[in-house]
């Protein structure tokens, strides 16, 4: 997943966390208390009123139901009804002597139950002002003599709490759009600070990877992202500097090692070719591209397990050295005394060099020599009595057998 995947994923989970805890407290905390205290009112009223009907003529209790009904705007309805339903005083003079015979009325008048009920008002009647509005119904029995006679009947609009759950949803459609329009900008603002700066940073990198060392910029950030930027054209900067003296190194190296007569081959500890002269390379009758990055016992294909012994030996021992012939296009049957090193740079990186000089001439005079001297001292060997030569010194250089014979059996 992106970073800015992780980013507005994260914004989506905080959001829901605070939506559902918002509603959660708004269904199971807020509303239920308001319709509790609305309980709690429905049941005090229904007492008090249960005590005036017993110290007031049937005139002001109907006059009290309207007066009370008017000064509270939460009740929707209070009512007096007899056994049957019928509405003996009712604070809606309109519905005087109208019968409610619905189940929670008759069970509370005629058999004495105390009901509590969400109620529709004139559900089946459309043409009412008061059809559909939901009211907390309380019917609380009159009892005389231990006899049912009627029942207080009380009605609280839900309205308000309705209307305080429609105001609850509105707000939080608001707090859906305010949360929307803040996650947008927030994503835009972390894609344009620090996103976008990343993504410059990657690219930079994968630039510095193929060779491109030029980084530019905005240098007016003063914060934690200016100091990657400011840090990481440092480290661009030093790479660039080591690899300029490196080739700057690499060409006086090549300009020297080319002017050497002999085979001067620079390789890496896997055997593979870096760099080599022009000598070696007209051995080869080759350019520089077309061994660049070989195994170099691959090149001398005549000596190559030899080769590679010795390089396998110098890595080991630090230093190894032997005659070869080599026999390869313009080097051709000329015999080479190689010494291979390692050697370590000022940036403390191993390397080999192989350093072959042409040794064809002097191994032929030796040979001549060596041959010479022995049809020497055959000559001295065939001649009679003591022969022997001394230097200036008087340190003995040469003599014949017969003479070294009697020098044997002088010290027996």
């Amino acid at each position: 997943m992106k970073l800015l995947s992780k980013i507005i994923t994260t914004f989506v989970i905080a959001f829901l966390i605070i939506f559902f805890a918002f509603y959660f407290i708004f269904e199971n905390v807020i509303i239920p208390e308001q319709l509790k205290d609305t309980k709690q009112k429905a049941k005090e009223l229904t007492i008090i009123i249960k005590q005036l009907i017993e110290d007031t003529s049937k005139v002001d209790i109907q006059r009290l139901l309207y007066n009370i009904n008017k000064e509270d705007s939460s009740l929707s309805y209070l009512l007096i009804v007899d056994t049957s339903g019928k509405a003996l005083f009712h604070s809606d003079f309109s519905r005087r002597y109208m019968v409610f015979n619905d189940s929670g009325t008759i069970l509370s008048a005629k058999y004495g139950k105390n009901i509590e009920q969400i109620y529709i008002r004139d559900k089946d009647n459309p043409e009412s002002p008061y059809h559909g509005e939901r009211v907390y119904d309380i019917l609380n029995p009159i009892i005389v003599n231990g006899k049912s006679i009627g029942a207080v009947n009380i009605g609280i609009s839900l309205k308000s709490l309705d209307d305080l759950q429609n105001r609850y949803r509105n707000i939080l459609f608001i707090f859906i759009l305010i949360i929307i329009f803040l996650l947008f900008f927030i994503t835009v603002t972390l894609h344009k600070i620090i996103l976008k700066p990343l993504k410059i940073l990657v690219s930079a990198i994968e630039k510095l990877r193929l060779g491109n060392y030029n980084f530019v910029y905005n240098k007016n950030r003063k914060d934690e992202i200016g100091t990657i930027f400011t840090e990481f054209e440092k480290t661009s900067s030093i790479i660039s500097n080591y690899l300029i003296d490196l080739k700057d190194s690499e060409r006086r190296l090549k300009s020297y090692i080319d002017k050497l007569p002999n085979i001067n081959i620079k390789l890496d500890l896997d055997g593979r070719v870096i760099l080599a002269n022009s000598f070696f390379l007209t051995c080869l009758n080759k350019n520089i591209d077309e061994i660049y990055g070989k195994k170099f016992w691959e090149l001398v294909t005549d000596n190559s397990q030899l080769f590679k012994e010795k390089i396998d030996e110098a890595i080991l021992k630090g230093k190894t050295e032997f005659d070869c012939r080599f026999i390869r296009n313009n080097c051709e049957n000329k015999i080479f005394h190689f010494v291979i090193s390692v050697v370590k740079n000022d940036y403390l990186d191993n390397y080999l060099v192989i350093d072959g000089s042409d040794v064809t001439e002097k191994r032929k005079i030796d040979n001549e020599l060596k041959q010479r001297s022995s049809e020497l001292n055959a000559l001295l060997d065939n001649l009679p009595g003591y022969v022997f030569f001394k230097d200036i010194s008087g340190k003995y250089i040469a003599a014949n057998q017969k003479f070294l014979n009697s020098l044997k059996k002088s010290y027996k």
